[in-house]
Formats: structure tokens, sequence, C-alpha cells
């Protein structure tokens, strides 16, 4: 069974985009291919208590500052996962300094980033597996043609894409984006299954 560290930003339950990109799967991925993730956030209970509430500086600021101390624990126990997920920051403040840290720390990467267009950025620092959607094949193309609007700078709109010694995936997705239809670039969703090499 293989084990994962997901590190989110809020606890369980609260985020729209965190359960629809990670917790919703996690059932599945236990059941149907053994794999566990084990959730770590960034906010404490104390801090999702008052976050978003007015005032309260103060406590807010104690509390985000015991959390940015408390998520140090992340170096250290993410050498008992066999991968690691971020999902958006280790942090809610300051700068990538965690996630610096922890690709020091010899981690297997895999890059989620909602944008393609990170790839490049991301083979430039050894990320060797990238994936992606955003671009949704472009929604609106002539078949077997271009995207009619381009949602990707670098043209990386849907497929396998190679550079160097790292590798892009880009579903088109299961959604839209303005308009509420699609064509020529029929929804999808794939199942990824890395194998460790022998």
């Amino acid at each position: 069974m293989a084990r994962l560290l997901a590190l989110v930003i809020k606890p369980a339950g609260i985020s729209p985009g965190q359960r629809f990109r990670l917790e919703q799967w996690a059932p599945h991925l236990s059941e149907t291919h053994g794999i566990e993730l084990d959730f770590l956030p960034f906010e404490s209970p104390g801090l999702s208590a008052i976050l978003h509430k007015p005032g309260a500086r103060a406590k807010k600021a104690y509390w985000m500052l015991h959390d940015l101390w408390r998520r140090r624990e992340v170096l250290a126990r993410a050498r008992d996962y066999d991968g690691v997920v971020i999902f958006r920051e280790l942090s809610l403040l300051g700068p990538a300094i965690y996630e610096r840290l922890l690709a020091r720390s010899g981690t297997p990467h895999l890059l989620l980033a909602h944008n393609p267009d990170h790839f490049y950025e991301a083979e430039a620092h050894g990320i060797p597996l990238t994936l992606s959607g955003h671009t949704h094949g472009g929604q609106i193309r002539f078949p077997n043609g271009p995207p009619i609007i381009r949602q990707s700078r670098f043209c990386l709109d849907e497929g396998t894409f190679l550079f160097q010694s790292s590798l892009l995936i880009v579903s088109r997705g299961l959604g839209s984006v303005g308009l509420p239809w699609r064509w020529g670039a029929d929804p999808e969703a794939i199942l990824i299954e890395i194998v460790p090499p022998l």
C-alpha cells in the first residue's frame, strides 16, 4: 500500500477546491488502488475559527505565526511517505520557504498545476511529472483543428508533452469555462498509473 502526504491549507470539508481536487478522491484511491492519503492542513482549528471573521487581528497574527511554525513538521514527516501532494501552497504567508526545504529533502516530485504553462518552470526545477488542466482542450474547436480560444500561451492545450527530462500531461477535464458547452473538445477523465522502476 502506498502512502501519500497531502499538504493542504484548510481542514477537511471546508475548501471547495480542496474537496473537488483531493478529498473526494481519497476513498476511491484507497479502495481501488491501495493508496492512502494523509491530510495535513496548514490551518489549525484555532486559526480556522477566526480567520474570516472581522477584527481580532492580534489573535489572527498569533495563530498565523503558530501555524507557520507548526508547518515545519512537514519536513520531518515527509520522509515517512512514498510521496507528497501539495495543494496550492504550504502556508498562507510569506515566500515558498517550506516548499524549497521540502524539495531539498529528496521527496518525490509530482506537480499538480492547474495551468500547464507552469510546465517549463517546473522542468527547470527538476520536477519530472506535471499534471494539468485549465485549457479544457480549447473547449470550442474545429474538428482536428486548433482551439478557437487558446488558454495556454505555449499551446499546451491537451495531451502529453516531453521537454528535457520532464513530462507534462494535460487533461481536457470534465467542465467548461464561461459558456456551459463544448464543441470539438470532448470532456475526458484520465487515469494515470505510475509504476516504480524495477
